[in-house]
């Protein structure tokens, strides 16, 4: 027994390494003779020295050779060269070759996520976002991004060379079948057929997958390159996407480059030549001293928007003009309807100053755009501080993680009112908000809300995105088969608004009604007023009184809406499993409905039906000083060719409408309200931008001798600040504000 195990050990000692290689180079001799391929096989016996054996077998029988190379295979990896840096991978919509089960917890579609705990140690200027810490700098985060292109890429090519293995081993096993005699019969022969096709097939989209992750290590290295250079971002994109040449890593991209520098350039020099032609409204110092006629013209522009702005707010003539106001609006509802306007400390003797410390906490889905507008236009009007997500965290406050006062940005404190979207967290935003802040929320039937989630994030959210044919009803017929609690997006997915309010939206079914209780009793332990968006108008009326607000504070238009055909109607079965699968936001909205009722009944239902009359009559009046009658035409947002009025969609199956600028906004009688009128239709991330600008702006007027190390301070004492403010250091003019806000706004008509 030993000695035949030493036998075969010696066998196999003694065995030639490569034998397959030299049967290989004769395979491929034949195959580009059939496939006539310009190649020749050069693996010929070497020639033998005084060193090689003269009895054992040789480690290389033959001298090693380039294979033959196939153009068709290149042809599919070029395709993605001609824009290394424009062309997208879709990762949903990956071919059927690519669509292997298991991909992303294998490793296939993205790259691995950092942790949390090692981004901040390794970047301690890193970002969170929906899904990862982000890197600090813009920069290494583009970088990043094209690496995890690339990597997507040759995931793809992973996936797709997993088909192509299947069908070349199921040709193999054929074929043995066939060698052992078994034969093949017209079936088996017809199948070999089909998966020799779709074996090629899948070999051309792996191919194409590895020439887009080429691509996009192209792009990586140029954009490596070129961040050792002060160089705009435009024309670093139009040296990314410069067609991959293999013999130079920028190929053509800088004369293209240069050719449009110089064209832009002749282009402004014939501009400027034409401009100065024309004859001026006034004469012309002599020998061309003195500004710029241009600069004279913003000059006049300042002193214009400056004699428009209002009054600063301690000024007399303010005070008694919004007294009169306030008297006004105390007259229309003087038929046994309760002051709003009146503090119970002051009595009849004066009217109360308005509220403008307000967290208003906004939900998914609630019609909380609309009332994100009316607070962003307030702030602007009484000239207050918005809190404002930092760069990173977009235009949320890092949502869905609790909301932190770092997610603040540094130029938008201390605030007076915050309103864009975060997860609830009480102790950071009593951290950041004035000690007599009013807590506002707003909340929706959960049939309706939930319809709409699901259409809204139908492919965003993969609890939705894995339903089969998008199907509400299928996915409420058996929702833990696709809903994953773990996931990052699975808030949309169930009791979207206990989430945001902070809650446990994954109790279990067995304490759920106990806590629901409980957390109702706690949100309203927080909270001043919880709106109800199916009675919006009626929550206004309530919000108007809270706050001590003037009816004008509160017009508005609604924002954020679907197109008609895009909403499907619920069965009274679908709203019930909704009301289930949701139950402790069931409870929720229950409760504070019947809270709404409560107060509008202490308050009068026939004073309300009147006040939600004159708030309507107003509001038409409103459109028709800005529209001239009614509003701008509702149109889909690929419709809207204005950037500034376009709002924001999931994706190309939501069919999100917007306000297009209406042609009488540029009429000369409209002028004074250009800015309130634009702004009431503007989306939340373009209202946003603007905002962060003009608060950027006033920010770098009150602190213009800070370093950055003092203007990095801590919000806890950016707040310890504002407690007992210098006078002489931090002005807050409303005619400031007006100028900078006028002077951010840049629609292109």
């Amino acid at each position: 027994m030993e000695e035949e195990e030493g036998a075969e050990a010696a066998s196999f000692l003694f065995k030639p390494p490569c034998p397959e290689y030299a049967e290989l180079l004769e395979v491929m001799e034949r195959a580009a003779g059939r496939l006539q391929l310009p190649w020749e096989c050069m693996g010929k016996e070497p020639v033998r020295g005084r060193l090689d054996e003269r009895f054992l077998s040789d480690h290389n029988p033959v001298t090693p050779v380039s294979l033959p190379f196939l153009p068709d295979l290149h042809t599919e990896v070029r395709k993605a060269w001609k824009n290394p840096y424009s062309a997208r991978i879709h990762l949903h919509l990956r071919g059927n070759f690519a669509d292997v089960e298991g991909l992303g917890q294998h490793g296939y579609v993205s790259m691995p996520p950092i942790d949390e705990t090692y981004a901040n140690y390794l970047a301690t200027g890193s970002a969170p976002t929906l899904k990862t810490p982000v890197l600090p700098s813009r920069p290494l985060k583009m970088t990043s991004r094209l690496n995890g292109r690339a990597y997507a890429a040759a995931g793809q090519a992973g996936a797709a060379l997993h088909t192509m293995a299947v069908l070349q081993a199921y040709q193999a096993d054929l074929l043995k079948d066939l060698d052992q005699g078994q034969g093949l019969s017209p079936d088996a022969v017809a199948e070999l057929r089909q998966t020799t096709d779709l074996a090629l097939r899948a070999t051309k989209q792996t191919a194409a997958s590895i020439g887009r992750s080429l691509a996009a290590m192209v792009a990586t290295e140029r954009h490596l390159w070129l961040n050792m250079a002060d160089i705009g971002e435009k024309e670093k994109g139009s040296l990314l996407d410069a067609p991959v040449s293999p013999s130079e890593l920028f190929g053509g991209s800088v004369e293209a480059v240069v050719g449009k520098f110089r064209e832009a350039r002749a282009r402004s020099a014939a501009f400027k030549k034409c401009i100065l032609l024309r004859s001026d409204s006034g004469p012309r110092q002599p020998g061309g001293s003195g500004p710029p006629r241009a600069e004279v013209q913003r000059q006049d522009q300042r002193s214009s928007v400056a004699a428009r702005a209002p009054p600063p707010p301690w000024s007399k003539s303010q005070k008694r003009r919004d007294a009169k106001r306030r008297r006004g609006t105390l007259e229309a509802f003087g038929l046994g309807c309760p002051s709003s306007t009146v503090s119970s400390t002051q009595g009849s003797s004066g009217p109360s100053a308005k509220h403008t410390s307000v967290a208003f906490l906004k939900t998914h889905k609630t019609a909380s755009s609309t009332v994100q507008n009316i607070l962003f236009r307030f702030a602007e009007r009484n000239n207050l501080t918005v809190a404002l997500p930092i760069t990173t965290c977009d235009h949320q406050f890092c949502y869905p993680r609790p909301f932190s006062a770092h997610f603040v940005h540094q130029h938008t404190t201390p605030p007076d009112i915050i309103t864009n979207h975060l997860r609830f967290s009480r102790a950071e935003l009593r951290r950041l908000m004035p000690n007599n802040t009013m807590y506002i929320t707003i909340l929706r039937e959960p049939g309706a809300m939930f319809e709409s989630l699901f259409t809204y994030f139908n492919q965003y959210c993969l609890s939705f995105k894995r339903v089969p044919n998008g199907s509400l009803e299928t996915f409420l017929d058996h929702p833990w088969s696709y809903y994953r609690p773990e996931e990052k997006d699975s808030m949309y997915a169930r009791n979207t608004l206990t989430f945001d309010l902070g809650g446990d939206k994954d109790r279990p079914s067995s304490e759920a009604a106990g806590y629901a209780k409980r957390f109702a009793l706690e949100v309203e332990r927080v909270f001043s007023l919880v709106m109800i968006a199916e009675y919006f108008d009626e929550s206004l009326v309530l919000l108007r009184r809270l706050l001590s607000w003037d009816l004008d504070d509160v017009l508005y238009v609604s924002l954020n809406m679907r197109t008609p055909d895009s909403k499907s109607s619920l069965s009274s079965e679908n709203t019930a499993k909704i009301r289930a699968w949701n139950a402790i936001d069931s409870v929720l909205y229950d409760y504070f409905n019947a809270s709404l009722w409560r107060q509008l009944s202490t308050l009068g239902l026939a004073c309300v039906e009147r006040e939600v009359q004159l708030l309507r009559q107003s509001r038409d009046r409103l459109v028709r000083s800005c529209f001239g009658g009614h509003l701008p035409p509702l149109r889909s947002a690929a419709q809207i060719t204005n950037k500034e009025l376009r709002p924001w969609q999931p994706s190309a199956k939501v069919a999100i409408v917007g306000y297009d600028i209406p042609v009488n906004l540029t009429q000369k009688g409209h002028i004074p309200l250009r800015d309130e009128c634009l702004k009431m239709i503007m989306p939340e991330v373009q209202y946003t931008r603007l905002l962060l600008r003009s608060e950027s702006l006033r920010y770098r007027k009150r602190f213009p001798l800070r370093s950055s190390q003092q203007t990095s301070r801590s919000v806890g004492q950016v707040r310890a600040h504002k407690e007992s403010p210098a006078p002489s250091l931090i002005p807050r003019p409303s005619d400031t504000m007006a100028r900078s806000t006028r002077g951010a706004l840049r629609l292109s008509q």
